[in-house]
């Protein structure tokens, strides 16, 4: 009887131990909020050369997303914002044609989703024009929501 009653307690150790580690889970109704009003302030915020948006699950690989662009162009600013005070890492690729030959950048990163907006540097995806930006999503520890948003070089007259 003593055995079992110490083999016990130490299986609820462990159980609560685990749990105690584990995220709250995520408020949907949060997410979708955050999401809307995002969405809203991108909208009242552009012009923006492309806005790429999905969610990403816990422990799951996120989808990957591109925009490619009919004509070469200078990035200017990007930003990668996600819900929550999760972290996910952020994989930022880019292509550029010349003649005949292709080359690509990529980047990654660990992003914490509640520090707010990450403003990347467009020279870690290079300095000269591209024609196409990947993006994608790897080891979320919460769910969550993001959008990443590119903004064109300014011309200089």
């Amino acid at each position: 009887m003593r055995r079992r009653s110490v083999a016990l307690t130490l299986l609820l150790a462990v159980v609560g131990t685990v749990t105690a580690c584990a995220p709250d889970p995520v408020d949907r109704a949060q997410l979708t909020q955050w999401r809307s009003d995002r969405q809203a302030d991108i909208d009242a915020g552009g012009p923006f050369l492309a806005v790429l948006s999905s969610d990403s699950s816990a422990g799951q690989e996120g989808d990957r997303l591109e925009a490619a662009f009919d004509q070469p162009q200078l990035l200017g600013a990007i930003t990668f914002e996600c819900f929550g005070d999760g972290t996910v890492e952020l994989h930022l690729d880019s292509d550029s044609a010349t003649g005949t030959a292709t080359s690509g950048k990529t980047t990654i990163q660990t992003v914490s989703c509640g520090e707010g907006p990450l403003d990347i540097d467009p020279a870690s995806l290079g300095t000269a024009p591209i024609d196409l930006v990947g993006v994608a999503t790897t080891d979320a520890d919460r769910d969550t929501t993001w959008f990443l948003t590119l903004r064109r070089a300014q011309s200089t007259p």
